[in-house]
């Protein structure tokens, strides 16, 4: 089961709920093949999916026919080449007698609603400002999703790529940082300690050598002044 994604979402509440809605289908038909149901239902669910793709390429050429400046007649083409491959797909998965091979279908189809959303339906969004379509209240939405959607509005998927690349490396950068500064205060700690450490050394060596010469002054002084009184005695 693949679950939806906000980062897919085109701001148009309509053109994402038809999304959502073609993702479901796909999921069910996984499901359904998973369950080995009876070729009659996976034939509804392939009827489902061909009207519901249907009815969300009419919506969406409508919307890009009334706001966007693009090639209409090559998205149209997009659209008519997948509805062309669904009958495919169907008889492809009937005549399928191995499960990995049927997988392969659902596999497929989840990749085309991902690229059709990514290649095809966000790059043209932009251009869609103009009809003021594009729902932007977000204001109620908690701060994270908030986020999340101010993202997706304003940076293209290319970019919002680009960022969730960027974000850890600028995050283990960053963290890089912090430990290398704090290693480096680590060693200036050590080494202010060190040479404290030394001028420390170097006092005590000039006090013991001030004490040696205060005692050879001392005893000079004391001989000279026995010297001195022997004068005198014997004068």
């Amino acid at each position: 089961m693949i679950k939806w994604n906000d980062g897919l979402s085109v701001g148009i509440e309509e053109l994402d709920n038809d999304h959502k809605k073609l993702l479901d289908i796909i999921n069910k038909l996984s499901e359904a093949i998973d369950k080995n149901v009876e070729v009659s239902i996976l034939e509804e669910i392939f009827i489902s999916l061909e009207k519901y793709a249907l009815v969300h390429f009419n919506r969406e050429e409508a919307y890009i026919q009334k706001c966007a400046k693009v090639n209409l007649r090559e998205h149209k083409k997009q659209h008519d080449s997948f509805t062309a491959k669904i009958p495919e797909l169907k008889q492809k998965l009937l005549n399928s007698k191995e499960y990995i091979n049927a997988q392969e279908i659902t596999v497929f189809l989840t990749d085309w609603l991902v690229n059709h959303i990514i290649e095809e339906d966000i790059p043209i969004i932009g251009s869609f400002d103009s009809c003021k379509v594009v729902n932007k209240k977000v204001e109620n939405l908690p701060l994270i999703e908030r986020l999340s959607k101010k993202t997706t509005q304003y940076f293209s998927f290319a970019k919002r790529v680009l960022l969730s690349a960027l974000v850890p490396i600028a995050g283990m950068l960053l963290l890089g940082f912090i430990v290398l500064w704090n290693d480096i205060s680590k060693y200036n700690s050590i080494k202010s300690t060190s040479d404290i450490t030394d001028i420390i050394t170097h006092v005590n060596e000039l006090a013991h050598v001030l004490q040696v010469e205060r005692g050879l002054s001392c005893g000079h002084l004391a001989s000279k002044l026995n010297i001195f009184l022997k004068n005198i005695y014997w004068t």
